[in-house]
């Protein structure tokens, strides 16, 4: 691993195709391009997979493999902004992420104009989801963090998105509040839920009485 990271030449050797364009801000611009423009060759997956894992094992890397890794990860990024450009959020499919099974598609399609808001703890984001994060931004997206029941989180969108949902926290979590039906309303309609998905939803906490069991207990920040 540590020989295959070292082995990658300087980023001048390492020229994008002239299919893809490196400037996110200007390429979520752009007419929608084939997928397969953004693959990640043979030996950029063998890289990049060489990155992650050391990074899991707290390898120290040198600057110009920090800046290749945010080339592979921007060209990964692109890619799945390719994939949701179009995304609808439906009962059945609330969010992209529900689809692939990785949120990083949600950051993805906030990224791409098809989705407000993403809302994710720290330890969801990887290094695209950063990326994209850092994209969006320089398209005038907003992030913020803020605490939420599960600890410590990202919320990345529409400036409108990003201040609704972090001022509905701030007011819940000051007053050591359980979510109510009002609650999850607000976030749903903040993060692109479809109404019939936010009713559903609300209905079944009513109905197994979460609401009447959250209602009579405090919520303790845990700091």
């Amino acid at each position: 691993m540590n020989e295959l990271l070292h082995s990658t030449p300087s980023l001048e050797t390492k020229e994008p195709s002239p299919e893809y364009t490196p400037s996110f801000s200007e390429s979520i611009k752009l007419e929608p391009l084939p997928i397969e423009n953004f693959e990640l060759t043979e030996d950029e997956q063998a890289w990049w997979s060489a990155y992650i894992s050391a990074q899991e094992a707290l390898m120290e890397l040198t600057p110009e493999q920090h800046v290749y890794a945010d080339f592979l990860a921007e060209k990964q990024g692109l890619k799945m902004i390719q994939e949701v450009r179009d995304f609808k959020s439906t009962p059945e499919a609330v969010s992209p992420g529900v689809i692939y099974l990785d949120t990083t598609y949600d950051i993805a399609a906030v990224t791409a104009g098809s989705k407000p808001a993403a809302l994710l703890t720290h330890s969801q984001l990887g290094t695209i989801g950063q990326r994209l994060i850092t994209i969006g931004q320089e398209s005038g997206l907003d992030v913020a963090n803020i605490t939420t029941y599960a600890g410590p989180s990202i919320i990345f969108g529409t400036a409108a998105a990003v201040q609704t949902i972090t001022d509905l926290y701030d007011t819940y979590l000051a007053d050591n509040r359980f979510p109510d039906a009002l609650f999850d309303e607000t976030l749903g309609r903040a993060l692109g839920y479809p109404e019939e998905a936010i009713s559903q939803y609300v209905a079944r906490r009513t109905e197994i009485g979460r609401y009447d069991e959250f209602a009579a207990k405090k919520f303790e920040v845990v700091n």
